[in-house]
């Protein structure tokens, strides 16, 4: 699959892409794209679980190639995930959320019924939530704050990538159902929303207006983290 990522993310094209050999392609235009991924059909479900999975191989391959250029060093501090002492009941007001870019296509009944089946936890600064190697706990929302995302070699660090209102993270490995591919940590207090992986398996997986809103804002998010 090439192209995508200007369909899903906007913009223009990140990169050339030519034919090797003769090659037998299938095209979509942008309205094509849109009106085939936005439905609510098996087949538009499928294509968008299809293009989160090649959003995250594409992803891991450039944190590999990362990781590879740095020294060897010690892994980094055992994360710490958030406690049940951390968990708070004060959710921002719906109006702000819904201007978030994770809840924009969630109608006022399913965001109720996802923040039921979540958690929420105000997490100080600069715990890490999440290191390399670790299973997953959850695909989390930062509300308010912002969250770090870094590949770590001993004292050699390169930044990945930031997590502030509105952004999911730590949701590769529920996707592809490996470990964590990068060390996350909060840069200053923050509230997070997480979404316990087997809700989020039933999100990702289902056919409902939940799931429908929940991946599209995975496929956008994605589209955009591996354009970077």
């Amino acid at each position: 699959m090439v192209g995508e990522v200007p369909l899903i993310a906007g913009g223009t094209r990140s990169a050339a892409a030519r034919a090797l050999d003769q090659a037998l392609l299938w095209s979509l235009s942008r309205v094509g794209f849109a009106a085939l991924t936005l439905r609510r059909s098996p087949t538009a479900l499928a294509l968008r679980r299809r293009i989160c999975a090649v959003a995250c191989t594409r992803l891991l391959d450039r944190y590999q190639q990362l990781a590879n250029s740095l020294p060897p060093g010690s892994p980094p501090d055992a994360s710490e995930p958030p406690t049940a002492t951390e968990l708070t009941e004060s959710a921002p007001p719906d109006d702000y959320l819904s201007d978030l870019a994770f809840f924009r296509d969630f109608a006022a009944d399913h965001l109720r019924s996802l923040f039921e089946r979540s958690q929420l936890f105000m997490i100080p600064r600069r715990r890490v939530l999440e290191h390399e190697g670790d299973a997953p706990r959850g695909c989390y929302v930062t509300l308010n704050g912002a969250v770090e995302m870094t590949i770590d070699r001993g004292q050699h660090r390169i930044p990945i990538g930031l997590a502030g209102p509105g952004r999911a993270f730590s949701y590769v490995g529920l996707i592809d159902g490996k470990t964590a591919p990068v060390t996350v940590r909060t840069r200053e207090l923050s509230l997070l929303l997480r979404i316990a992986p087997e809700p989020f398996a039933g999100y990702f997986h289902g056919a409902t207006a939940e799931s429908h809103a929940v991946q599209c804002h995975r496929a956008r998010s994605d589209g955009c983290a591996s354009q970077k």
